[in-house]
């Protein structure tokens, strides 16, 4: 009964609160998985015209929410600064930038889960694309994030040597996802869409990654719904330039014949050749990702721990949604797809070997959380021995 009230009380900066958000996260990043592969396996949307839609739901849940709860009110500065002229809050030289990022980071996400192969016409299965992300980032935030923060001494804390071997491991858990297609499956390597969107995802989420860190190391107490709320506010102004230009002046970039550009145009009823309109269904499918970012920010953000951790506890218990989404989409769809004449979808022994691999990086990177802290409560108890 006691592990049952954990889910529904506590208080912030608790462990208990702590417990809420892994438990949260993936379940409702389950949901979004699920959806995903129903709309682009079943209904056989367009990747592009999902992803518009996707977005629009999730970005319309991470600012109501904040707008309805008024959580710009929890938002606290530490002072303002005037350039040319406009006074802000300091702390906006770093939250527009990581919302510049945010604003990256979702809409790469949702098409590495759709990603295509041209010539075998297979999709990059979830339990490998997952991974991929996954350990790309546990990668980038050691030897980027807390070393380069520690060389600089923005952060106290001593990378230990199991966080090393985590690093090898998920490099490891890279090379070997982007390889493990062969020559029936995904063909990760060769593909330069899904380099460019991987490099992407991880280039951005990275110097995302970068600010939250600093941010914590530097602003000492903060509100995590606060943060959130301004963060999610560039990003959402961020996307929705960047569709007006893109969607409504394509002739700067070359872009008029796209066909994914048209597919998005249409959905915006800018489509000579043909316009449908928003999709609702596939809007709606984009909510439990707009619900699951809350939790994620949290996680990453949580008060009192390092980014190493908070990438520890995020990943970890987002890598719970890929097998369980996947395993909901066939027990539900896999008799709907075969009648129809379509592959049976399957979760191969060899799409989850990477996970393993990803799994183990991280437990090596929970083995040097604990190191640490038994460390710090060692010289704790020595220090009170001496006083």
């Amino acid at each position: 009964m006691q592990s049952i009230t954990i889910l529904f009380t506590s208080k912030e900066g608790s462990n208990k609160r702590l417990v809420q958000y892994a438990v949260a996260y993936p379940f409702f990043y389950a949901i979004f998985l699920f959806w995903i592969a129903y709309y682009l396996k079943v209904v056989k949307m367009d990747g592009f015209e999902h992803l518009l839609n996707n977005t629009l739901g999730a970005m319309f849940v991470c600012l109501i929410v904040p707008l309805v709860f008024a959580w710009r009110k929890r938002f606290t500065s530490k002072g303002n600064i005037t350039i040319a002229g406009f006074t802000f809050p300091r702390e906006w030289l770093w939250l527009f930038p990581s919302g510049i990022c945010t604003a990256v980071v979702i809409p790469t996400t949702t098409l590495m889960y759709g990603l295509l192969d041209p010539v075998t016409h297979e999709r990059l299965p979830v339990t490998v694309a997952q991974p991929l992300m996954r350990a790309g980032l546990i990668l980038t935030t050691i030897l980027f994030v807390d070393l380069v923060q520690i060389l600089l001494g923005i952060s106290k804390k001593k990378l230990v040597w199991q966080e090393i071997v985590a690093a090898a491991f998920a490099f490891g858990t890279v090379w070997f996802a982007a390889r493990a297609g062969g020559p029936k499956g995904f063909n990760f390597i060769n593909s330069k869409e899904a380099l460019v969107i991987m490099g992407m995802y991880i280039g951005f989420y990275t110097i995302r990654q970068y600010i939250m860190s600093h941010y914590k190391n530097t602003q000492g107490s903060y509100d995590l719904k606060g943060f959130f709320v301004v963060e999610q506010a560039f990003a959402a102004a961020t996307v929705l330039v960047a569709s007006i230009v893109i969607i409504g002046w394509p002739e700067l970039f070359g872009w008029e014949q796209n066909s994914r550009i048209l597919a998005m145009r249409s959905v915006f009823l800018l489509n000579p050749s043909g316009n449908h309109g928003p999709d609702f269904g596939a809007i709606l499918s984009g909510l439990p990702y707009g619900v699951a970012a809350f939790f994620s920010v949290f996680l990453f953000m949580f008060p009192g721990k390092n980014q190493t951790f908070a990438v520890l506890t995020n990943r970890l218990a987002s890598l719970a949604a890929a097998p369980l989404g996947t395993a909901c989409f066939i027990w539900l769809f896999a008799a709907v797809l075969v009648a129809r004449g379509d592959k049976s979808p399957t979760m191969k022994a060899e799409d989850l070997q990477s996970l393993w691999f990803v799994v183990i990086a991280l437990g090596f990177m929970a083995w040097g959380e604990w190191s640490r802290a038994k460390a710090k409560r060692l010289a704790a108890a020595q220090g009170d021995a001496t006083a």
